[in-house]
């Protein structure tokens, strides 16, 4: 039966679609999985198995969801087939032995576990598939293609590298032709004068030999410069441009991790991809000159080759496997290590030290484990590589001997055989390392093309539009996360017109928040129409509309620098008089002239050393610094004091500005020219403070408890 290819999940709850994609892929329906969390998106809580089965029946493989209760009952033709595992989790079951169960997990690969484990974790409910009659293969594009116009833009500089590769391998070619030379012209008949000529052939080549080589070694290190370049500038670009939603389910630490991937892809490409070109070509010549000198001894080369060969893809495959394990848990290293800086004050708060050590600690373990076990393997090819080196060759001259009687084999043709046959076994050993290396690079890679294989965010257009007014108007929206999940918003419509300010209200989830991210363009809907001084957000660069509105979170996000640039925010041309008079209307004007440096003070990553209120008045500023037409806050004033939170509403009604303010306390919106009030994602009250609470309805309710 063919193997199940295993594709790593790589959000928390989306190992049900990675099962799907493992199983379309076993089907040859190549679909990666970016692709279906693009079409289908994840569900807060993951998917069902009915979910999984209106899936496969997309791509027409048809599915039955089954009890299982006696594996070993189960029909042949129903491997590999999705198993509902530890009540929480999907996998896919390969294969069952006597005694052992193949399972292939998103989460941490291919493994064979015994049958008690099995029972004990499989909660008996799958989905079997099949192909149905309409089904289709497909082939999706190689992301492998990506990495290969970084080499391709680069030819010049490869072909350059080849050639002085080639030059340099001619030229240990001359070494064995050397050797023979030397033994059978020169010491056997004692030619002093032969002897002098092949000293200064000695000399001249060892220098040409010398100063290639280290021309080759200044183009290796170009290229590798290069290649980072190209690669990291283009994975950043790629990494920023992204959807917003695809951060919302990865952790910091494993987007670290995944980008860092890019250097081992750098070393393996650059140094293996001309070594296999050059070892491929060498291996041809090597042995068409060692037939020349012998077919009895060649053919034991061959043959100790072809074991070593054998000996190596065996190893790649465990090594492989191993990799594939190791990085799973270098990747839950650094998150949990991420997790512990970033929560640094809640775990030190409440004592939990200890706690996080232990989260960090259990993973690290089971990394040095398998990085242990791939260095023990790596270490038994390596000796079998030596050992094979060392006594090789004086196998050889020992059999080589008896050919000595024959007089067509001279003493220096045996020396310069066996002088071919080291060298033969050297591309030998490096094509096997290079296939184990690719092997690796395999695992490395799939980790980028999660981010790769994503389509970037929709709206970056090459139109700019400049905002006028502000005036703002949503028609019949909908919007929900993916395509299983009830919808956030439902046919909502709103019109906010310019200079007005608009406050929204409601309980938690009633989609204030979704409603907010609408707004700023996070997130497009599934339906409906936003529209921006009559233009469709469709027909204008998203980016470009960004720039133009102003946005204060709950909890802003502040950088490791000057107060100042915290609020210019890149824009290098605007001066200190106006950033001044920015501060004063954010309120944050007393708070600079107390500090020694000003607007010069550096901030500590995130801003921790100064307070909540402090963090978004300087959010306010920044949001103000480009005089946008529409301002958009989210709880502003959640950290601040009640004679703070007067003055900084008091400053949002003197700019002319469209302004949206999505708040929990509802005192600070009574001034508002409109209220809205939302429930399960839709607009069910509007209106001035006074008109909402005469209702009597939800507002009401919300403010008499609050």
């Amino acid at each position: 039966m063919k193997k199940v290819r295993f594709i790593e999940q790589m959000e928390h709850s989306e190992c049900g679609l990675a099962c799907v994609s493992m199983l379309c892929n076993h089907y040859q329906y190549n679909i990666n999985l970016s692709k279906l969390r693009e079409i289908y998106g994840v569900p807060v809580g993951g998917y069902t198995l009915f979910q999984l089965k209106q899936i496969l029946s997309d791509f027409k493989i048809e599915s039955k969801g089954i009890k299982i209760l006696d594996l070993d009952a189960l029909d042949k033709s129903f491997f590999p087939f999705i198993a509902f595992w530890e009540n929480k989790h999907f996998v896919i079951v390969e294969r069952a032995g006597r005694n052992k169960v193949l399972i292939v997990d998103p989460a941490s690969g291919r493994r064979w576990i015994d049958r008690q484990e099995f029972n004990k974790n499989f909660s008996q409910s799958a989905l079997i598939a099949k192909p149905g009659e309409e089904f289709q293969s497909y082939k999706d594009s190689n992301s492998v293609h990506y990495f290969l116009s970084i080499l391709k833009k680069n030819k010049p500089l490869l072909v350059k590298l080849c050639l002085t590769s080639i030059l340099v391998q001619a030229i240990s070619l001359f070494i064995p032709i050397a050797m023979q030379q030397l033994i059978d012209k020169v010491i056997a008949t004692i030619n002093m004068s032969f002897l002098n000529k092949v000293g200064i052939c000695i000399v001249f080549f060892g220098v040409l030999f010398y100063f290639l080589n280290l021309f080759r070694s200044f183009m290796i290190v170009k290229l590798q410069v290069l290649f980072d370049n190209e690669l990291m500038t283009k994975l950043l670009s790629h990494l920023l441009n992204l959807p917003y939603s695809f951060f919302t389910n990865r952790s910091t630490g494993e987007l670290l991790y995944r980008v860092n991937s890019n250097l081992i892809i750098r070393q393996i490409l650059t140094q293996r991809f001309v070594s296999i070109f050059i070892d491929s070509l060498l291996i041809f010549i090597y042995l068409f000159m060692m037939f020349n000198y012998s077919a009895s001894l060649s053919i034991i080369v061959l043959v100790v080759s072809c074991i070593l060969i054998l000996v190596s893809v065996f190893h790649s495959y465990k090594i492989n496997q191993i990799t594939n394990l190791e990085l799973l848990q270098q990747t839950l290293v650094q998150k949990s290590l991420n997790e512990t800086i970033n929560g640094i004050m809640t775990i030190k708060s409440m004592g939990k030290e200890e706690v996080f050590y232990s989260n960090w600690k259990e993973p690290f373990n089971l990394q040095l484990k398998h990085s242990k076990e791939k260095g023990n393997w790596s270490a038994v090819l390596s000796n079998i590589s030596n050992i094979i080196q060392i006594v090789f060759p004086i196998f050889l001259i020992w059999y080589g001997s008896f050919s000595l009687s024959e007089s067509f084999f001279t003493l220096g043709m045996l020396v310069a055989f066996n002088t071919l046959a080291s060298s033969f076994m050297q591309p030998v050993i490096s094509l096997s390392s290079s296939y184990t290396d690719i092997m690796v690079l395999k695992t490395y890679l799939n980790k980028l093309y999660d981010i790769i294989n994503t389509n970037t965010e929709q709206g970056l257009l090459e139109e700019s539009h400049q905002i006028k007014d502000g005036d703002i108007n949503l028609e019949n929206i909908y919007f929900k996360y993916s395509m299983f999940d009830d919808y956030t918003l439902k046919n909502l419509s709103l019109r906010i017109t310019p200079g007005e300010k608009i406050a929204i209200v409601g309980k938690s989830g009633s989609g204030k928040s979704t409603l907010l991210k609408i707004l700023l363009g996070l997130y497009p809907p599934q339906q409906g129409n936003v529209t921006i001084d009559g233009v469709n957000v469709n027909h204008i660069n998203i980016r470009d509309y960004r720039k133009q509105i102003g946005i204060v979170l709950q909890e802003p996000q502040l950088f490791n620098s000057t107060i100042k640039e915290n609020i210019i925010f890149g824009n290098k041309d605007i001066d200190d008089k106006y950033v001044n008079a920015v501060s004063k209307k954010a309120g944050i004007e007393e708070i600079i002239k107390s500090l020694p440096l000003g607007l010069e003070t550096i901030l500590s990553e995130k801003g921790i050393n100064l307070s909540g209120g402090q963090r978004q008045k300087i959010a306010l500023a920044r949001a103000l610094i480009h005089n946008p037409k529409i301002l958009f806050m989210d709880e502003p004033t959640s950290s601040l004091d009640n004679e703070a939170e007067k003055d900084f509403m008091n400053q949002i009604f003197k700019l002319d500005t469209t302004c949206v303010v999505i708040s929990h306390r509802l005192s600070t919106i009574d001034k508002f020219n409109r209220i809205l009030v939302m429930d399960h994602g839709e607009i069910v009250e509007q209106g001035t403070h006074k008109e909402l609470l005469d209702l009597k309805g939800y507002y009401y309710n919300i403010y008499k408890n609050g």
